[in-house]
């Protein structure tokens, strides 16, 4: 009697493959987190065949450098869910899960895998600057014109614009070089005080802040490149002009002064009507 068995043996080379997600952040994309901050990830790893009973902890994770930490949170059916937190320091880091930590029924381990790209930040904004109407030291317009910068630019980070010195209850707005700002109703002096945000959520120490008079009939310079001329401007009548410059030049009711390079003037014209003297100052370089 014979009694005849045929076995079946598969060879499997292949490597289980795990995939990483993040959880409620886009893919693909390197965060800026400061101390504290943190990510969610999800790691599913899977096989043609089988996976065996590996569960993924702490322990299996790699760093690139000491500025992040990973945790496991939970582990199901949906995958392993990895918190990554960033700690002090600044710079990028990366980090991975470890090769031949997870195997599948055959015992191939897995490769190394990255988990995320983390540019760890903790030094707030410097090297801010704030300037209204080009540096003007008086505007007939409420809305004024504001010229920002700062190291944020170089991620697109945010900027807030208050007329107090207090940076609770900012508007954080996209970073952007040239902007506006609308003075209060009334005639008078305003300080605009900016300050600025990254994108790891760290916020500049102080603000930076320019002072400008707002008056609704107030003169107003505006430099002509094409004409290499200055056009003064006003909604008053009868202006008396006392011009002061080091070539003394005379201005009485021509409102186009000729450009001379590397000359610098002060205006100073008064109102009639109510006395007020506004200053329009204009630098030549």
């Amino acid at each position: 009697n014979v009694n005849r068995k045929v076995v079946t043996i598969y060879l499997d080379r292949v490597e289980p493959n795990c995939l990483v997600t993040t959880v409620n952040f886009s893919q693909n994309a390197v965060y800026s987190l400061k101390n504290g901050s943190y990510i969610d990830y999800r790691i599913n790893c899977t096989d043609n065949n089988q996976i065996n009973s590996n569960q993924i902890d702490d322990s299996m994770f790699l760093f690139s450098n000491s500025n992040v930490e990973a945790n496991v949170i939970s582990s199901n059916n949906d995958g392993t869910l990895v918190r990554v937190r960033a700690l002090t320091g600044d710079g990028k880091t990366t980090v991975y899960l470890n090769e031949k930590v997870v195997y599948d029924a055959a015992g191939n381990g897995n490769s190394r895998t990255e988990i995320a790209s983390i540019n760890v930040d903790n030094t707030p904004p410097y090297n801010n600057k704030i300037t209204l109407n080009f540096g003007s030291t008086i505007t007939n317009l409420q809305d004024a014109v504001v010229s920002l910068d700062s190291d944020v630019k170089a991620e697109n980070g945010y900027y807030c614009l208050k007329l107090v010195d207090n940076v609770q209850g900012c508007d954080w707005v996209d970073f952007n070089t040239s902007t506006s700002f609308r003075l209060g109703s009334t005639a008078g002096t305003y300080t605009v005080y900016a300050y600025f945000k990254d994108k790891a959520g760290n916020i500049s120490t102080s603000a930076v802040s320019d002072t400008i008079k707002y008056d609704s009939s107030a003169v107003s310079c505006v430099l002509l490149e094409n004409t290499n001329s200055i056009v003064v401007n006003s909604y008053s009548t009868n202006l008396a002009a006392l011009p002061y410059s080091e070539d003394g030049i005379n201005w009485t009711s021509n409102p186009e002064i000729p450009k001379v390079e590397g000359k610098q003037y002060f205006f100073s014209y008064i109102k009639d009507q109510s006395g007020e003297t506004n200053y329009c100052e204009i630098i030549l370089n």
